[in-house]
């Protein structure tokens, strides 16, 4: 993997945060993307041709492809790069945009709540990442697609900000303050 491709130039325990470091290095991530477009489509592709070998699966055997659903230009190329039309590939971008590592789970389920999983399919997953890891996975799902119930567990009511529900982390690692 290329460094350049995706870094942060200061920072971190090779360049500590300085006043030097902050004004002429940057703590800015840098991320050649067209170079990174490229290598997530070459590597999920890969992944999912892997898996589909290894469990003895040809692409016509598959119902469904969940990606990592960075963006749209991405899932429509690994479609045309596995040769797997565009209707087999569950996206909902245009619902939630990018989320990340969510996009995958998230896309399983809202494909079961509209209907579009049926249940008893073939299905390949295959995202890349976080420090531009990747992977992928042949699911054969089972006929049942419904919960067998719901649970009645809820989270304790909550009205302050997304800072003030991780302030206590905040005061530790950045403040150095321990929690009272």
């Amino acid at each position: 993997s290329n460094p350049k491709l995706l870094h942060q130039p200061s920072g971190g325990s090779l360049d500590p945060a300085s006043q030097e470091s902050l004004t002429s290095r940057g703590h800015f991530l840098k991320m050649n993307g067209r170079e990174i477009f490229k290598s997530a489509v070459r590597v999920m592709e890969r992944a999912a041709r892997e898996i589909l070998s290894e469990h003895g699966y040809k692409e016509s055997d598959v119902d469904h492809v969940i990606p990592h659903q960075a963006n749209a230009r991405i899932v429509e190329s690994l479609s045309q790069r596995l040769d797997i039309p565009l209707e087999k590939f569950y996206c909902n971008l245009d619902k939630y945009g990018n989320t990340s590592a969510a996009s995958i789970p998230t896309a399983f389920v809202d494909g079961i709540e509209d209907g579009s999983i049926k249940g008893g399919e073939t299905m390949i997953i295959t995202a890349v990442g976080a420090g531009l890891a990747w992977g992928a996975a042949a699911i054969k799902l089972g006929q049942r697609v419904t919960p067998l119930g719901e649970t009645d567990a809820a989270l304790p009511e909550f009205d302050g900000t997304g800072i003030d529900a991780i302030k206590e982390s905040i005061d530790y690692f950045v403040h150095g303050k321990k929690a009272e």
